[in-house]
């Protein structure tokens, strides 16, 4: 029966590698056809992490006013896939999903896109270029907000 619904999940959610492995940063902006994007890495037992699912619907509304796609990455061991799935049925988080496999968090970690500390939340441009590797939480909406509108908005054609 799980693996008949396990990939039943609302409207407006997108698993991005439902398809195949994404394996680099790389290959997750070419995924992103030259779109701006807002990603929030995550993990189902960061208390934090959980805590601001709250702000997703405000935050996903903004950032699609904005043409701003919104990326979740999780940070879960392969293990965890019916946790992963029903946090994200469970708290709505509409938008793009994609579970970081260890190439692509060796990829993250050599590159130094990420700083290993959980929730982190970047910003990153058309071109693929992350502009902000430790953005503010959706809980400084609007600090938060305002970096995104400096780093991305003021920057589109």
């Amino acid at each position: 029966d799980y693996v008949k619904k396990k990939w039943t999940v609302p409207e407006g959610i997108n698993i991005l590698d439902r398809g195949g492995s994404i394996n680099s940063f790389d290959e997750l902006v070419q995924h992103m056809s030259g779109k701006s994007f807002f990603i929030d890495c995550w993990a189902t037992w960061c208390s934090p992490c959980i805590e601001e699912f709250s702000r997703s619907e405000q935050l996903d509304a903004f950032l699609k006013s904005k043409g701003i796609e919104l990326v979740y990455i999780n940070f879960d061991r392969s293990i965890y896939e019916m946790t992963w799935l029903n946090t994200i049925r469970k708290y709505k988080l509409i938008g793009n999903h994609l579970r970081a496999n260890e190439a692509f968090q060796n990829d993250l970690y050599n590159s130094g896109i990420i700083t290993g500390a959980l929730p982190q939340y970047m910003i990153v441009d058309s071109g693929g270029e992350v502009v902000v590797k430790d953005a503010f939480r959706p809980s400084d909406k609007e600090t938060l907000y305002k970096q995104i509108e400096n780093t991305i908005v003021k920057n589109v054609p």
